[in-house]
């Protein structure tokens, strides 16, 4: 059962990383995200909790940790 969540978690996680890719989660996104999450079997708590981590990943993702400029995604 732990390795069951832990695999739906991951699936959940980079299903994030990727409507996160472009810095924004639209309507869309979030929709599909919301479905995933029922199609889980996740908490809306949990999601949630992954969603917030991630964009904060992707802002420190977005600057050099150097010089502090602003990296391009691409």
């Amino acid at each position: 059962y732990t390795e069951e969540l832990q695999s739906r978690r991951e699936i959940m996680n980079q299903r994030v990383i990727d409507a996160l890719r472009d810095g924004l989660l639209d309507t869309d996104e979030r929709a599909a995200i919301d479905q995933l999450q029922k199609d889980l079997g996740l908490s809306r708590e949990l999601v949630t909790r992954i969603v917030e981590h991630e964009k904060r990943q992707a802002g420190r993702n977005r600057f050099c940790p150097h010089c502090g400029e602003q990296v391009d995604g691409e």
